[in-house]
């Protein structure tokens, strides 16, 4: 046997063992790509102390994948723990009182978390909050996400020549 039959025949081999690696890491971790994590961030722009909840149901299994609640300060800035990159509804409850036993829901928003999906910001308001979620890039250099009004160009009205 020559030399360049060894290096094929080894190659040949590590190729094939990693292909049963990657089999078993597909079947712990389900089919498809790895999620990633999406980053969550909570800014408080009332004049007060806010109380928040943020609960996320996956959309598949219906399983609850996210619990959370959190008291923010007077402009705080809080960086939640991730959430995971899988399609799921994540639904985020602003609190409008915090003396009273069970505090009455001032807002309430759900949106969509997908694979795609990089960062959750929620800034919160007096009696209201805002949440939007930021989109992976896409190949073309351009968010994949729905457009915002804000994101809207408004139509020029002279053309250049």
């Amino acid at each position: 046997m020559n030399r360049r039959t060894v290096l094929q025949s080894a190659s040949v081999a590590g190729v094939l063992s990693l292909a049963g690696c990657l089999e078993v890491i597909e079947d712990h971790f389900g089919a498809g790509e790895l999620a990633t994590p999406v980053s969550i961030e909570i800014f408080n722009e009332s004049g007060e102390t806010r109380n928040i909840a943020l609960r996320a149901i996956e959309t598949e299994s219906g399983r609850e994948s996210y619990d959370h609640s959190y008291t923010v300060g007077i402009d705080e800035d809080v960086r939640a723990p991730h959430l995971g990159g899988t399609d799921q509804r994540l639904n985020v409850i602003l609190f409008a009182d915090l003396s009273t036993e069970s505090p009455e829901i001032a807002d309430s928003e759900d949106v969509e978390i997908t694979g795609d999906s990089q960062m959750v910001r929620i800034v919160l308001h007096t009696d209201e909050l805002e949440v939007t979620v930021r989109e992976r890039e896409t190949g073309d250099g351009r968010d994949n996400r729905s457009l915002e009004e804000s994101d809207v160009d408004e139509p020029d009205d002279h053309i250049e020549s």
